[in-house]
C-alpha cells in the first residue's frame, strides 16, 4: 500500500536537493502515475510516454516544487497537464491535415511588427 502522506525530506528546508530528493520523492508515485496515465489515454505505449514525460518535467521543474507539499498531486497535475496538451495538439494536427487533405493552403501565422497584428505568410498568398 502507498503511504499517501506528504513527502518531507528535512523539516525546515523549503527547497529540495535535487541531487538526492528527487528519485526518493518521486518514483513511489510511479505506478499510480502510470496507471493514472492508463485511464487517461487508453493505450498502454501512450501511458508509458505520458508518465515518462511527467517524469522529465519534474526533474527539469523540480526546484520550483517545495519541500513539504504534496509531491503526489504535484506528479498528477504535470500528469493530466501533459495528457491535456498532447491532446489539445494532436487535435490541431489532426485539422490541419483535414484542411491539407480538402486543398485548402495552411500558412503560418506570422506577427507583423509594423502592423502589430498576425498575418499569414506571403508565399501562402501568391499560392491563392
Amino acid at each position: 500500500m502507498l503511504n499517501l502522506a506528504r513527502t518531507q525530506i528535512e523539516p525546515g528546508r523549503t527547497r529540495p536537493n535535487p541531487d538526492k530528493d528527487f528519485e526518493e520523492m518521486t518514483l513511489p508515485w510511479k505506478r499510480e502515475l502510470y496507471a493514472a496515465a492508463l485511464r487517461l489515454s487508453g493505450s498502454r505505449a501512450d501511458a508509458q510516454d505520458l508518465v515518462q514525460e511527467t517524469y522529465l518535467r519534474a526533474l527539469t521543474h523540480f526546484d520550483q516544487f517545495s519541500t513539504g507539499t504534496n509531491c503526489r498531486a504535484w506528479l498528477h497535475r504535470i500528469l493530466t497537464n501533459s495528457f491535456i496538451n498532447r491532446h489539445r495538439r494532436r487535435v490541431r494536427e489532426r485539422a490541419a491535415v483535414d484542411r491539407s487533405r480538402r486543398g485548402e493552403i495552411v500558412a503560418p501565422l506570422l506577427v507583423d511588427p509594423q502592423a502589430g497584428k498576425l498575418t499569414r505568410s506571403s508565399a501562402a498568398e501568391e499560392a491563392s
